[in-house]
């Protein structure tokens, strides 16, 4: 279902260095609809038979005490990024989000 979706919307459907699809994305946040729109067409329920599990591996867009979310070219500091994780759980069905943040005093 999500290799059919991303193909209509004209998105790359080549798998990236752990085995999953990599399209050039608008926002952090399309590639959760996109899944959630490829769970509902697949006819199941979003985070009633389908969660979604995420390692947005935050080590690496971490640098000078800012996570830099450069598909957004915005930096969020440690509070805001657990605000923004926070409210991906909220929106999606995430059920596992690891990861995690760094404390800068």
């Amino acid at each position: 279902m999500l290799r059919s979706l991303l193909e209509a919307r004209g998105l790359s459907v080549g798998v990236g260095d752990e085995g999953g699809f990599a399209p050039h994305v608008a926002s952090n946040e399309e590639p959760f609809q996109l899944i959630v729109e490829a769970i509902e067409r697949a006819g199941l329920r979003p985070g009633q038979d389908v969660g979604i599990a995420c390692d947005p591996a935050s080590s690496e867009f971490f640098e000078n005490g800012k996570y830099h979310l450069r598909t957004e070219s915005r930096q969020l500091d440690p509070a805001d990024m657990v605000a923004y994780y926070s409210k991906l759980v909220d929106h999606y069905p995430l059920v596992l989000l690891l990861g995690r943040l760094e404390i800068v005093e």
